[in-house]
């Protein structure tokens, strides 16, 4: 990992997907949906979630190495497909179990929150307030917000540039190596947790500040970091 000193973040950014909420076997099945309705083999159900936190459309390219315009179209169809399970109530969200307390901790320090997502303000929005985290964070960002996706810092300049902090003193938090490698090319401090899509040993080899196994770990963190 990076050698940084961990000193209070002038805003913390959280990843969605793998980080905030458990929508693994969602997205999943979302995938596998997708391709069947467009008559293609769809990947094994691994490689489909070391894909989340990409966009939809580099996901599906890298998948299925499809064309830039055939990507575009699976993630149409994705989107729809998802839209409709949200719709007729097949759509059941939980927290990971600690990571509201995480939030909340921010709230009660006064650190100003943002959500940084690869997924879409049309589901991105409706899930965190079924998760009552909505009105708990201060921004909401999705990649189309920044015109990019992750690991480029776009969306992180974004965040910053709307909190009116600087982008190296954002803290990135996030499940994937993409969490991360847009933290480290926004210079700013991250923490990988272990819960999400990406193991371990993959979060490691993408130079976080911090890995931790449990968001009581992150709250630690906090707690420590200079005043």
């Amino acid at each position: 990992m990076r050698a940084m000193i961990f000193k209070k973040p002038a805003a913390v950014v959280f990843d969605f997907d793998g980080t905030l909420a458990d929508t693994t076997g969602l997205i999943v099945a979302c995938y596998q949906a997708t391709y069947q309705y467009l008559a293609i083999v769809a990947p094994p159900p691994k490689r489909i979630a070391a894909t989340i936190g990409l966009s939809l459309e580099a996901a599906f390219a890298l998948l299925t190495d499809m064309s830039e315009q055939d990507a575009a179209a699976a993630a149409r169809c994705y989107r729809t497909l998802f839209m409709e399970r949200e719709i007729d109530g097949s759509v059941s969200l939980e927290p990971f179990a600690g990571m509201p307390e995480v939030v909340a901790h921010c709230v009660r320090r006064g650190m100003p929150r943002a959500v940084g997502s690869s997924r879409g303000h049309d589901s991105l929005d409706p899930m965190l307030r079924s998760l009552g985290l909505f009105d708990s964070f201060d921004l909401v960002v999705d990649h189309s917000d920044a015109g990019v996706g992750k690991p480029d810092p776009a969306m992180l300049t974004v965040i910053a540039d709307r909190l009116g902090v600087p982008r190296s003193d954002l803290l990135m938090i996030g499940d994937t190596t993409y969490d991360i490698e847009m933290g480290n090319n926004a210079g700013c401090p991250t923490i990988a947790v272990t819960w999400g899509n990406h193991d371990r040993r993959t979060l490691a080899d993408a130079g976080p500040t911090h890995i931790v196994d449990r968001p009581e770990e992150i709250i630690s963190l906090l707690s420590g970091a200079e005043w």
